[in-house]
């Protein structure tokens, strides 16, 4: 009885121990009212000259106009641009009643207006959404049906759509007839999904699949998302991203909205091997040529000296930048014996770089990379970095880790780390 007991005892502590060291974890998912924490994605109806056949229920307004907006995934028989089904697309009416406006969308996709509502408004409101996102958030947020394609097969769906006047959208033309009832879908929506890892729970955040390639967060279930914002203290991760969850590290290796779920498979790696770009993770050894000192110098050589390296990424054309500039030298002088800044300009002149280095007495070392922030193309570092907003900060610590990053307003958080 008691070898039973031993046998069964140790099947149990197995079985636990395999759970405990999944290889893979496979999360359900949710679609969800509301766009938090990713932004709403607009997407502009197209006005239809001409109504088809197959609409019906519009109601009688002093005047309209009809708009369409593509919602459907191409099959394989529609690949054909020439071939358009106008069956294929969401429907709304933009017109007006009296001293209002007058909206509705044909949200469960019958090619009727006779049982949809109408949205009253105020002619103001078009003016107004823009840059007053409580009068955008006055509008309902309809589940709007449709049907997608996958090859030959038909999948049911549906989103999540506000339908609003939005005069001026993209391309506005000054007192056209056209302007006055242009209409654009707001997809107003995210997906969500819980899972449980090292006995924590997590939960995880999709945006919306409208456009595909969807952003991708993770954080503890009682915690909020992180915030991806456009200065970079934190980027969403994408499918075939390698992601860190407790002391583990996992590979985003399939998103399937059509079966609802995620999986993430397990990497048998550790931190020291782990190189990006992202906070927490390694970053590799890099090497510059001072235009100061006319000396290579690399990060490595820099944190044997220093306990923290901070990369500046910045530009004379940057006034963000040069405002900061202040700051970074009583940052250099408050914590010169413990930090080293590396500033790298990003810049069309390197007689500009070196005119406000010499005139603003930086005293710290200065790399230059040639070349026009705002174009299209950008260097190997720039891209491997994300570099994508001015000025950038890297702070790097003395085991080569990325202990913050971010823009303009990341200063005084870096200022707090160096004061520890």
């Amino acid at each position: 009885m008691k070898g039973f007991l031993l046998i069964v005892i140790i099947l149990l502590l197995a079985s636990c121990r395999e759970k405990e060291n999944q290889t893979s974890i496979v999360v359900s998912i949710e679609k969800k009212i509301g766009s938090e924490p990713f932004r709403r994605v607009n997407m502009p109806f197209k006005h239809v000259d001409t109504i088809p056949d197959f609409i019906n229920g519009i109601p009688k307004l002093d005047s309209l106009a009809l708009f369409r907006l593509k919602l459907h995934k191409k099959s394989k028989q529609n690949n054909n641009p020439s071939n358009i089904d106008l069956k294929n697309f969401l429907y709304a009416v933009n017109g007006y009643k009296g001293n209002n406006q007058v909206i509705i969308t044909d949200n469960n996709n019958n090619y009727s207006f006779s049982d949809d509502s109408l949205i009253i408004a105020s002619q103001k409101s078009k003016y107004l959404v823009r840059n007053d996102l409580g009068v955008q958030d006055s509008f309902p947020i309809l589940k709007v049906y449709a049907e997608n394609f996958e090859g030959d097969s038909t999948i049911n769906d549906f989103y999540y759509i506000q339908t609003i006047p939005y005069y001026g959208y993209l391309h506005p033309v000054k007192d056209s007839i056209r302007e006055l009832y242009k209409l654009v879908g707001v997809i107003n929506e995210h997906w969500e999904g819980f899972f449980k890892h090292q006995k924590i729970d997590y939960k995880i955040g999709l945006s919306s699949n409208f456009l595909g390639n969807p952003s991708i967060l993770i954080s503890k279930r009682q915690q909020a998302f992180p915030n991806p914002t456009k200065n970079g203290t934190f980027f969403p991760y994408k499918v075939e991203d390698t992601i860190k969850i407790a002391n583990d590290f996992f590979y985003i290796k399939k998103l399937d909205f059509d079966g609802k779920e995620i999986v993430l498979n397990r990497l048998n790696m550790s931190n020291q091997n782990r190189m990006g770009y992202r906070m927490g993770e390694k970053i590799e050894d890099l090497q510059f040529f001072d235009i100061v000192s006319n000396k290579t110098i690399s990060t490595k050589y820099l944190l044997d000296k220093h306990e923290f390296v901070l990369l500046d990424f910045w530009g004379t054309w940057c006034a963000p930048c040069i405002a900061l500039t202040p700051d970074l030298i009583r940052l250099n002088d408050t914590y010169k014996n413990k930090l080293r800044i590396v500033s790298i300009a990003y810049d069309k002149s390197l007689d500009n770089v070196l005119d406000y280095i010499r005139d603003s007495n930086l005293n710290w070392n200065h790399a230059y990379i040639q070349g026009d922030a705002k174009g299209r193309t950008h260097p190997k570092l720039i891209r491997d970095l994300k570099i994508s907003s001015y000025p950038t900060f890297i702070l790097i610590n003395s085991n080569g880790d990325i202990e913050y990053r971010g823009g303009s307003q990341t200063l005084q958080s870096i200022d707090s780390i160096l004061a520890d």
